[in-house]
């Protein structure tokens, strides 16, 4: 009997330019459109700037949150090709190897020792 093939993760190809080119459009609209409520706001309630600058600043954290997922996203489905390539599925498991390198223990000292409780 044969059975339906595991799916497989389609390797990621590089974005070409004009893909890049609107996402550069986008985040300059988003930020636009931001800084746009936040002054129709203030002349509305006599606010200004205050309005202008909470909304200018909230379009920013939040374009820099979609960018930070959306990286965390693609590079995890990176982790989880490399580690069907090579065999190993114990880190797949794991929730530390869903982090940044800068988030996992000893990612700066790949060969170091890990730090006992009396060290650390």
């Amino acid at each position: 009997m044969k059975l339906i093939p595991a799916p497989t993760t389609k390797a990621a190809e590089p974005q070409p330019p004009m893909s890049l080119l609107g996402k550069g459009v986008e985040h300059a609209g988003v930020l636009l459109f931001f800084f746009g409520a936040g002054w129709m706001l203030d002349r509305w309630l006599g606010t200004r700037p205050w309005l202008t600058v909470a909304m200018t600043v909230l379009g920013i954290v939040g374009q820099f949150a979609r960018v930070w997922y959306a990286y965390d996203a693609e590079m995890y489905q990176h982790d989880l090709k490399r580690e069907a390539l090579s065999g190993h599925h114990a880190a797949a498991a794991l929730p530390n190897s869903a982090r940044p390198n800068s988030a996992r223990p000893n990612a700066a000292r790949p060969n170091a020792a890990p730090l006992s409780e009396s060290q650390g």
